[in-house]
């Protein structure tokens, strides 16, 4: 099943060369999809409030540690129904910026990685 493309610098869909909504398969939805999910707010999402990080609970206007967000990260990027493990490699920078690597591995063992 594949999903709509997103593309990467402007972080909006886009039409293909035939002028109909790009759609995007494969690993690469898996890789948009868990990137998507770090992107969103948890309960942002209006068709499924689910989705999204605990910003404004766990993250935002608090002391955060490192280890609370790969935590986080892991733990929501794992509810993905494809995904088999998650390693966040992140690092959060003196400007509180969030850097680093997404290691996703799929359930048919395909080793995955999405840049933040």
């Amino acid at each position: 099943m594949g999903s709509l493309f997103i593309d990467e610098t402007t972080w909006d869909i886009c039409a293909d060369e035939n002028r109909n909504l790009a759609i995007v398969q494969g690993p690469k939805a898996l890789i948009q999809r868990v990137a998507c999910e770090l992107k969103h707010f948890e309960g942002e999402g209006w068709y499924d409030s689910r989705q999204g990080l605990p910003y404004f609970i766990s993250v935002l206007g608090v002391e955060t540690t490192s280890p609370l967000v790969v935590s986080l990260i892991e733990n929501h990027v794992t509810r993905i129904n494809t995904i088999g493990s998650v390693i966040a490699l992140l690092q959060i920078t003196k400007d509180r910026r969030l850097t680093g690597d997404i290691r996703v591995t799929t359930q048919s063992g395909d080793a995955l990685n999405v840049q933040i």
